[in-house]
């Protein structure tokens, strides 16, 4: 099955928004909506040498989220993201339900390659410490989260297939009607090039029709999605903030791997959305790249 670019896993290695003050919820509150209609959609790509590129809102919201993931939490550990990726997985989520406080920070130590006992050198735990401990954890139903994100995939796939099967309707209908053109009494025998204009002109145009019709049915999948991730970013960003509020130097280094790995999680989240926006506005863009090409190929066109 085709993997859709936003609805895959977007994890970022080391994506946080440590230093700019923003979190994974803002990233997602950020994601551009779904284009109003084809043209709307063609307006936020930029047509260079016959291919879309991202247009400036789009070319934006991508740089946040590369920004993101080039500004870690201080003190990262080389182990911190196998770990984190080893225990988001179904079977992790299970073994990390089962954990004692006291196991969750021995794993947490692991994932910063210190010894159990480096941390109490910093000190005892204060109590506000051991509240802050608890909320620095991976999300536990992480696994419920990606089972959802594969339904939605396969909801937005099956859209598609009715698109794509109705635009196979368009071009069946264009082929029976070339074949009706008159032809030029040429040696060559082909239609003359303003009747082949006007023809693709016309299919085109109902091409684009339907990709405006086809737009709004998106729109119930993006706000399925982006409830599906909502609470994963916000565990997430709860779990960085609780880890920056630590005051036990010791602790705070140990647990680092897990708030990472938490934030990584929020943070590719967060980029799912705008994935599902720009396919789809790229899917309809193109009907419009595609109407334009028409007019360059036959701008000089001329009868038989």
């Amino acid at each position: 099955m085709r993997r859709l670019p936003a609805v895959a896993v977007l994890l970022f290695a080391g994506a946080a928004l440590a230093g700019g003050g923003g979190t994974a919820a803002s990233l997602l509150g950020q994601t551009p909506g779904l284009p109003a209609n084809a043209q709307a959609a063609f307006a936020e790509w930029v047509l260079q040498d016959g291919t879309l590129r991202d247009g400036p809102r789009y070319a934006a919201f991508t740089q946040s989220l590369k920004q993101a993931a080039l500004s870690p939490l201080p003190g990262q550990s080389g182990n911190a993201q196998s770990l984190a990726a080893q225990y988001a997985t179904p079977e992790g989520q299970k073994k990390l339900a089962a954990m004692s406080l006291d196991q969750k920070i021995a794993l947490a130590h692991q994932m910063s390659g210190q010894p159990s006992g480096a941390a109490m050198a910093s000190g005892p735990v204060s109590q506000s410490d051991i509240a802050r401990i608890k909320d620095v954890q991976l999300y536990p139903q992480t696994g419920d989260v990606r089972k959802h994100l594969s339904t939605i995939n396969g909801k937005m796939v099956d859209l598609e297939k009715k698109w794509d099967a109705d635009s196979k309707k368009i071009d069946d209908e264009q082929n029976a009607a070339y074949r009706k053109l008159p032809l030029c009494p040429s040696e060559a025998g082909e239609p003359s090039g303003i009747a082949l204009r006007d023809l693709y002109r016309t299919y085109q145009d109902k091409r684009i029709a339907l990709a405006t019709n086809y737009l709004p049915k998106f729109q119930p999948l993006l706000t399925e999605l982006k409830a599906a991730v909502a609470p994963e970013i916000a565990h997430g960003d709860r779990a960085v903030a609780s880890w920056s509020a630590i005051s036990n130097p010791g602790q705070k280094s140990a647990l680092h791997g897990i708030a990472q790995g938490a934030r990584n999680a929020a943070i590719g989240d967060a980029g799912q959305p705008f994935g599902l926006v720009e396919q789809v506005s790229k899917k309809a863009a193109t009907t419009i790249a595609d109407r334009k090409q028409i007019d360059i190929t036959y701008a000089h066109a001329a009868g038989c």
